[in-house]
C-alpha cells in the first residue's frame, strides 16, 4: 500500500490492469500534485491611501459605481490587480 502525504492529492489510478502494483508509488509519485498549486493565493493588502480615498468619495456622495468607474479610469491598481466594480467598493467602505 502506498502512503499519502497529508499535503498532496494524488490522483487515483485510471488504468489499474496496466499499471502493476509495484510501479504504482512511481506513478503516483508523477502525477501528485502540491495542494498549494491548487489553492488560489491570498489576497493581497489594498493601498491604505486607495482606501482612504475610497472612503472620502463615498462621504462625499458619490455613488459605488461612480467611485469604481473613476478609479479604474484613473488605473488605480485593485488589491488583486483586476478591474474595479461597485461590490469592490462596497467591500471597502464596510470593511
Amino acid at each position: 500500500m502506498v502512503e499519502k502525504t497529508p499535503r498532496r492529492v494524488s490522483v487515483p489510478n485510471p488504468v489499474p490492469h496496466l499499471i502493476p502494483p509495484e510501479a504504482e508509488a512511481a506513478w503516483l509519485s508523477t502525477v501528485s500534485t502540491p495542494i498549494a498549486a491548487l489553492c488560489p493565493p491570498p489576497p493581497r493588502a489594498l493601498d491604505p491611501a486607495v482606501r482612504a480615498k475610497i472612503i472620502k468619495k463615498h462621504k462625499a456622495g458619490l455613488s459605488l459605481a461612480a467611485i469604481a468607474r473613476q478609479l479604474t479610469e484613473d488605473q488605480v491598481p485593485t488589491a488583486t490587480g483586476g478591474k474595479w466594480y461597485p461590490s469592490t467598493i462596497r467591500a471597502v467602505v464596510t470593511g
